[in-house]
């Protein structure tokens, strides 16, 4: 897919490649000390990176980078959701997107791919309850 969600540079998004895993650990990590989306509290290293990665390609789910002038500004991906048989053709989503890059419609360019590309392999829901942790109801402590 290409375009320009919100202003600025044009965006494209593309399959995600072994030699995006370095700046897609470097978002990840990001969110991880900064957000509340992983529920991780650690950044996991460059090997646990690759082992998700390759994990999410073997299964024959989408895992896609999302980049805005010529640059990876985030990534996606659609995980599998439960182990049991019922949720066969369920995923969840996971989209970051680089802290500088936020708010320019690329995180939802990047989900609307993973939807369409996960329904073109069969899948017929995606769980997205957790944006709910996005405005939380209290305020953690600073």
């Amino acid at each position: 897919m290409s375009g320009r969600p919100g202003a600025g540079p044009a965006v494209v998004i593309r399959d995600a490649a072994p030699a995006d895993l370095a700046i897609i650990r470097t978002i990840y990590s990001h969110h991880v000390l900064h957000g509340l989306a992983s529920f991780e509290e650690v950044p996991p290293d460059a090997a646990e990176i690759e082992r998700r990665y390759r994990d999410i390609l073997a299964r024959g789910l989408p895992y896609v980078v999302v980049e805005s002038g010529g640059r990876v500004a985030g990534f996606a991906y659609a995980g599998p959701y439960r182990t049991r048989p019922a949720y066969h053709y369920t995923v969840e989503d996971s989209v970051y997107i680089a802290p500088d890059d936020v708010g320019r419609g690329l995180g939802q360019a990047a989900l609307s791919e993973i939807i369409r590309r996960a329904g073109d392999r069969g899948f017929r829901q995606i769980d997205r309850d957790h944006r709910r942790f996005r405005q939380p109801a209290f305020h953690p402590p600073a």
